[in-house]
């Protein structure tokens, strides 16, 4: 059973018959002579101050015994354990603080640590590199402890600390990134830069994601690199979602910019997100119908100049000016938007802008969309302003009042 010997150092009791000795030892009597073993095993021991006694690993004493350590494989038997048939283990463990180490009184430590911890050698058979080629005691010079990252290596970025390493990478495969938590954008810009400050600068609502919500494995795993965009755009949500070959016409690190260059025809992506001019195309075909959207729109929400492709009516229009008329998906129905004034239309309909500008009549003053309101070659009745000025039974043999004033450009009164 345990006692208590002198200062307090607990032991267990167990007896010694020396051959030829009239007198047995105990345990209590090993304190007399070697008080700091026995102090260094109960402060320090482990298992081997609980599990046994002095005599269980001394069975003898010199001079006359022969067996005065044992042999490690008596308890530890390396059937039970691949590292306990390593040899020669009082290089790593000291019988009486076993399980404080001192790997720097070793050449190469890493047979040893591999017996009892196989997961590290795995990974770095698997992975080879710099780390695969060190011995443990580089980076573990104690049992239980590993140096900092930033011994060895140049952190990423300023203030970075051992646990944020580790989001990337694992010490026994380094090279094989693998996100252990959510590395900030801060850290992936220092071996990414210019896909962090692309993102930053021009990715609208990618901007507000996380890299890792994205790139959910790195190289070089082979899945989860770059996601499938449905993993956020479901097709459920929008047609233009279920196109398919998202690549072809966004970059994801500035979406919304847009190059056509690189696609055949983009009508049919352009019209799953834009179907309105789609529909005004059918309803009015015309030869903007049979364009390819890239054709007029060369960047995303840009459109060319409509003088690009047609001679203006008079020199002073600009595109603007012909949006007054025509609607770029249905240009054939001219359709007036604002006040167009007189000369736009003389530029077609040079008579009558010549009889106007000469009658003497109160028509001279007046805008020709005045009299075709809304749409082209809309005439209004002369009625709507002029009502019945002459007799009734006037206006009922002559119905027509340009049967009489002939032309209300060239008004005769």
């Amino acid at each position: 059973m345990a006692i208590t010997i002198g200062c307090g150092v607990m032991v267990l009791s167990s007896t010694l018959s020396l051959a030829g000795d009239a007198y047995p030892l105990t345990d209590k009597d090993c304190v007399k002579c070697h008080l700091q073993q026995v102090r260094d095993v109960d402060e320090r021991g482990g298992l081997h101050k609980t599990e046994v006694g002095c005599l269980d690993c001394h069975e003898e004493h010199s001079p006359r015994g022969k067996n005065t350590i044992v042999s490690c494989s008596r308890c530890h038997e390396p059937a039970e354990h691949a590292h306990y048939s390593v040899k020669n283990c009082i290089a790593c463990h000291y019988p009486h603080y076993p399980m404080e180490m001192d790997l720097a009184r070793i050449d190469a430590v890493k047979p040893a640590c591999v017996s009892c911890h196989p997961a590290p050698e795995t990974d770095m058979n698997r992975y080879p590199g710099e780390h695969a080629r060190m011995d443990c005691k580089e980076c573990h010079p104690r049992h239980g402890e590993s140096t900092a990252c930033g011994e060895c290596h140049d952190p990423h970025a300023d203030g970075m600390a051992f646990e944020d390493c580790l989001m990337c990478h694992q010490p026994h495969r380094p090279a094989a990134i693998e996100f252990a938590g959510a590395p900030p954008a801060g850290l992936c810009s220092s071996c990414h830069p210019d896909a962090v400050q692309e993102i930053t600068d021009r990715g609208g609502a990618h901007e507000q994601v996380g890299c890792v919500e994205c790139h959910l494995q790195h190289p070089p795993s082979e899945a989860d690199v770059i996601p499938e965009c449905a993993m956020c755009h479901s097709p459920g949500e929008s047609n233009h979602y279920g196109v398919g070959n998202c690549g072809a016409c966004h970059y994801p690190h500035y979406p919304l910019e847009i190059d056509y260059k690189q696609i055949a025809s983009v009508k049919p992506v352009c019209l799953s997100c834009h179907p309105e001019p789609g529909r005004q195309m059918k309803n009015s075909p015309s030869g903007h119908g049979a364009l390819d959207c890239k054709q007029c729109h060369a960047d995303h929400a840009q459109s060319s100049e409509c003088m690009q492709c047609h001679e203006p009516h008079s020199a002073a229009m600009s595109t603007e000016n012909c949006f007054m008329c025509h609607q770029p998906h249905s240009p054939a129905p001219v359709a007036y938007t604002e006040q167009v004034p007189n000369s736009f239309c003389v530029c077609c309909h040079d008579r009558p802008g010549v009889d106007l500008s000469r009658t003497p009549t109160a028509h001279r003053a007046l805008a020709c969309i005045y009299c075709h309101q809304k749409q082209h070659t809309n005439v209004v009745e002369c009625r709507t302003c002029h009502g019945q000025p002459h007799a009734s039974d006037l206006h009922a043999k002559y119905p027509d009042c340009l049967r009489c004033h002939q032309d209300p450009h060239a008004l005769i009164r």
